[in-house]
Order: structure tokens, then C-alpha cells, then sequence
């Protein structure tokens, strides 16, 4: 290294804080929100659920639902109970690796056979409690959170991490596919005399299952009219609603029918997509070669900060003997201080926390902009904000979190929605 690690922090320092103030970043996001919701058919996307549970979701004391979030490589399930009065208590929940990466159908049928014969215990049991109710087939309604991109019918349209998508399975309607392997599965298992189980049409994403659960969880107190959900993991994105009536009209739907106002929908904001024109990247900066790039995401996410890293440590040759995959995890754990299972010969760790830093900081910035800027275009005033959040790269930097509360000048509230993708599913299933 020829500069001094303090005239390099200087520079990247320059480089990266942006000049502008944060409220001047927060104004120009608000209009670039509003546009998109205007002309946009990539972002800003409304849901078709509805933003309140319909009349008879409740259901009688004892009914069981299965919740399912299916994340990419890893899949997550949990059998809840009703309670008389209301909510769930959870029976069982576990979760596994999905190992095969070839989707077509019986990708599906081994999956959903996996999580009934992992339940299979508890229903015999549950059947054994209820036998006094004449044998009758008890229907189980089967609610997902899906992790990749659907289309209007339902059917997947892109699948990443390495997944291969057959043509069969990307023209068939999800809850089609996963109703067909539930009726294979239960008769296989013997099942099919005691339960149905029936999935909902409500198939939702990560981001809309992080929305309901803040929603709709007593414990986080929040206005109602400010409700504003943020996953920052992997990627970026945030939920949010706004009145139907203020929908273009190629984003309504028939099935609300008001022009007043008076019934809100859920947005899926995409969040990543936004910053074009705001955000002053720096040349370390990786932004996707995809059609639409998604600045916002690439200067906050954990898919890109850490190649930031490594650009910037091989642009000033800083331990190029260094062989470190310098991934989401190892990033945070340098920055919180839980260095990784690496051993740094000779390499000032502090120094590396520092360039994080900064990298976190511009983005801690941009971040608290764009959650004022959402606050602001769905009426919020002056006054705290609470976030309900998910997404471990997030979760798991304490600097991360300090940082936006102290850009927010301690406005912005962060509350972790613990078990998000499960708890969003199930209410989904009641709206």
C-alpha cells in the first residue's frame, strides 16, 4: 500500500457520504415513489389481498392450519392450532435444507410428502382427540409464503439460487401444483380419510408476509396509518399501503369496487429499484447487469456491499495474498467485530471494520431516506416511525441498526418480525 490507511479512509470518506442532506435525498425519493406508482409495472405493485381480514375468517376452536415459507434453499413449515379465542398456538415446526435443485413437478411432491410425514404423528394424535366427531374428513387449510416471483395466475415465473424451472412448472398455477402433491401425498400416507388440505389462492411474498405480521401483531405498537415493513437480507425491498383510489388505472382492482378512498391495498414497493438518479455511485460500486438495476439494493443488500469490499481492497492493493470469499456473513461478523473463522495473518482488522463502516453508512443514509420518503407519501408526519422488519443482514449488525437511528435522528424504530414468512402466510390466509 502506498497511501496511509488514514488518507485511504479520507478518500473512500469522500467518496462515498453523500453531500447532499438527507432530507434533500428523502424529497427526491418521495417523487421518484410517487412516479412509480403512477407508470411503473416493475414496482410499486399492489396486491390483490385485501389490507383487512374478511368477515368469517376466524374459525372454531381446535381447527389446524399449516403455514409454509418456502425460501430458496431452505424451507421452513409449522402446524398451528386455533385457540377458542382466536389465535394459533404452534404444534410443531422444523425446517430443512432443499438439496435438489431441479423443479419440476415431483420436486414438489417430495417436499410437501416430507412435511407430512414429519406431521404425521401429531395429526393421528389430533385425530384421536376429535374421534367423537363422526370421522368426518377434516379440511386443513395449507397457506404459503413464496420467495420467487409469481405472475397474475400464480404461476412462478423465475427461479434463482440456482434453481432449474422445467417449462411444466412455470406454466401451471402454484396452489395447483401444491394441491395436486397434497392429494398424492396424503393418499400415500393414508391420510386422505382423515384430512383434506385445502391451499390458499393467497400465495404471498417474503415482503407482504413481513407486512401482515407487523400488522397484525399485537406486541408493536404502531399507527395503523403508517404501517411500513422492510426486508433487508439478501436483498431490499418494503411494504406498504396506500388508498385504492390513487391506483392508475392499469394497477386496479375490479374486485374492490370504491372510488373514495376508503379501502387500502398493499404495495410492493421493490424498493431496490429506486435511486437512479439519486444515488452517486462510486466506481466500487456493483451495480446487477440486469434490464432494470436496482441501485437502492445494490448500495444497502447484502448481495453487493461485499464485493464493494473486495473492489475496494483490490483497486488499493490492500493484502492482495488475502484468499477471504468476502460474502454477506463474513462482512457483518468483521463489522460486529465476530470475526469469521479466518485467521488474518497480519492483517489490521480495524482498518477493514473501518472501510465497512463507511460502505454501511452510505448506505444507512440512502436507507433512511427512502423509509422517510414512504412515510411521507402515505401521510405520515413529523413524529417516530416503527419499521417491523426482517432479514438477517440487518438482524445481525447492531452497527447497521445504530446507524439508521441515529440518521433518523432517532425517529425510525426498528421491531424484528421473528418468524415473519410464517405468521404472514397464515394470516394471509384469513384476508
Amino acid at each position: 500500500m502506498d497511501m496511509q490507511k488514514s488518507e485511504i479512509l479520507a478518500e473512500l470518506e469522500k467518496e462515498f457520504i453523500p453531500s447532499e442532506s438527507l432530507e434533500t435525498i428523502a424529497d427526491k425519493l418521495k417523487e421518484e415513489l410517487q412516479e412509480r406508482l403512477q407508470c411503473s409495472a416493475n414496482s410499486m405493485i399492489p396486491s390483490h389481498l385485501r389490507s383487512e381480514p374478511t368477515s368469517g375468517a376466524g374459525g372454531a376452536g381446535g381447527d389446524l392450519l399449516l403455514a409454509i415459507d418456502f425460501g430458496g434453499s431452505n424451507l421452513k413449515f409449522v402446524l398451528f392450532q386455533q385457540l377458542l379465542n382466536g389465535t394459533y398456538s404452534t404444534k410443531y415446526m422444523k425446517s430443512f435444507a432443499v438439496e435438489n435443485k431441479y423443479v419440476d413437478l415431483k420436486f414438489f411432491d417430495r417436499i410437501v410428502e416430507q412435511i407430512l410425514g414429519d406431521v404425521e404423528d401429531y395429526l393421528h394424535e389430533y385425530q384421536t382427540c376429535r374421534s367423537n366427531e363422526n370421522h368426518r374428513v377434516l379440511t386443513v387449510p395449507v397457506s404459503v409464503t413464496f420467495s420467487f416471483p409469481l405472475d397474475t395466475h400464480n404461476c412462478v415465473s423465475v427461479m434463482g439460487k440456482n434453481f432449474h424451472l422445467t417449462p411444466l412448472v412455470k406454466c401451471t398455477p402454484l396452489d395447483k401444483i401444491l394441491q395436486g402433491a397434497f392429494n398424492t401425498s396424503c393418499i400415500k400416507l393414508k391420510l386422505d380419510k382423515s384430512f383434506k388440505f385445502k391451499i390458499s389462492k393467497n400465495i404471498i411474498n417474503d415482503s407482504i408476509a413481513v407486512h401482515l405480521t407487523n400488522k397484525f401483531t399485537p406486541s408493536v405498537e404502531h399507527d395503523q396509518e403508517r404501517n411500513i415493513s422492510l426486508i433487508l437480507g439478501t436483498g431490499l425491498n418494503s411494504c406498504f399501503e396506500v388508498p385504492h383510489c390513487t391506483l392508475p388505472k392499469f394497477k386496479r382492482n375490479p374486485k374492490y369496487g370504491d372510488e373514495d378512498g376508503t379501502q387500502n391495498v398493499i404495495v410492493n414497493s421493490e424498493l431496490g429499484f429506486l435511486g437512479a438518479d439519486v444515488i452517486r455511485a462510486t466506481q466500487f460500486d456493483v451495480f446487477p447487469t440486469a434490464t432494470l438495476p436496482m441501485p437502492l439494493e445494490s448500495i444497502t443488500a447484502g448481495n453487493a456491499l461485499p464485493f464493494v469490499l473486495k473492489n475496494i481492497l483490490e483497486f488499493y492493493k490492500i493484502y492482495p495474498e488475502l484468499t477471504i470469499k468476502f460474502n454477506g456473513q463474513v462482512f457483518i461478523d468483521i463489522l460486529e467485530c465476530r470475526d469469521p473463522k479466518l485467521v488474518f495473518n497480519g492483517v489490521d482488522v480495524d482498518f477493514l471494520r473501518n472501510i465497512i463502516k463507511i460502505i454501511v453508512r452510505r448506505g444507512s443514509i440512502y436507507l433512511t431516506a427512502a423509509l422517510k420518503a414512504v412515510d411521507s407519501m402515505i401521510g405520515g408526519c413529523e413524529g417516530p416511525i416503527t419499521v417491523g422488519y426482517t432479514g438477517s443482514f440487518l438482524a445481525y449488525s447492531k452497527f447497521y441498526q445504530d446507524q439508521i437511528n441515529h440518521y433518523s435522528r432517532g425517529t425510525i424504530s426498528l421491531e424484528y418480525m421473528e418468524n415473519s414468512s410464517l405468521i404472514g402466510a397464515a394470516i394471509a390466509s384469513k384476508i
